[in-house]
C-alpha cells in the first residue's frame, strides 16, 4: 500500500512497517552499519609519510619568504593547506606545484 498526497514524498507501509525513506540508497546493507572513514586524497598515492606534511615555519623555509609570507599565501587561498586539529599544515607536493605555477619562462629571442 502507498500513502501518497499531493507534492509529499511517498512511503510505502509493507506488513504495518513503515519502509524508511532511503531505504532503495541502501542497496541491501543494514541502516546503522558505519561505513569506513574516507581517505584523504593525498594519503592515496602512498605510504603515510610524515615528512609530507609541513608546518608554517617549514613551509616558509622552504620557499625562502618570511612566515606571515606564508600565512597570506595561505589565507588567500594560493596554497592548498590541511586543519589538523587547530595546526595549519601543508603538504609538500602542493607547496612544489605552487612553485611550478609561478614560474615564468624565459622569452625565446631571435
Amino acid at each position: 500500500m502507498t500513502i501518497s498526497d499531493a507534492g509529499r514524498q511517498t512511503t510505502t507501509v509493507t506488513e504495518g512497517r513503515r519502509k524508511p525513506r532511503n531505504a532503495e540508497a541502501l542497496d541491501g546493507r543494514s541502516h546503522g552499519k558505519i561505513q569506513p572513514p574516507r581517505r584523504a586524497p593525498f594519503l592515496d598515492s602512498g605510504p603515510t609519510d610524515t615528512g609530507a606534511l609541513l608546518t608554517i615555519a617549514e613551509a616558509a623555509d622552504l620557499l625562502r619568504i618570511s612566515v606571515s609570507s606564508v600565512r597570506r599565501l595561505q589565507q588567500d587561498r594560493f596554497i592548498p593547506f590541511l586543519k589538523v586539529g587547530g595546526s595549519v599544515r601543508f603538504v609538500r607536493s602542493d607547496i612544489a606545484s605552487f612553485l611550478e605555477g609561478c614560474r615564468i619562462d624565459r622569452i625565446a629571442r631571435t
